[in-house]
């Protein structure tokens, strides 16, 4: 995919394509008058282990960014965010067998590519 789809600009109300910016650091796109960044290497885990443990996603997936600084501590940090976050949204009650079951492979996976 090149740059943010029109599914993902309507979530936003943007309506025109997006265009790539030349310069900057990493890639930068304008749709009408707002500015978009691509996400960086911390958010993209967050997406990408969100992806892994609730969406059917592969690992094949983490390999993909595998190319991005630190990714292993990405993903690490990506999972830590999520299980804080459902540590405080739902305390006790939300450590099912099921939930920690999908967690499972995704953190031995991030770590992994930790090393």
């Amino acid at each position: 995919m090149d740059g943010p789809g029109s599914r993902v600009l309507a979530a936003f109300g943007l309506s025109e394509p997006a265009v790539r910016l030349a310069g900057g650091q990493g890639e930068t796109w304008r749709s009408g008058d707002v500015v978009l960044k691509r996400a960086d290497a911390e958010a993209a885990a967050v997406a990408v282990a969100d992806a892994l443990c609730w969406y059917g996603a592969t690992p094949d997936l983490a390999a993909r960014w595998a190319h991005l600084p630190e990714w292993g501590q990405m993903l690490v940090r990506a999972l830590i965010y999520r299980l804080t976050t459902d540590e405080l949204a739902g305390g006790a009650a939300t450590w099912t067998e099921a939930r920690r079951a999908a967690y499972a492979p995704v953190i031995g996976l991030a770590v992994s590519y930790a090393g």
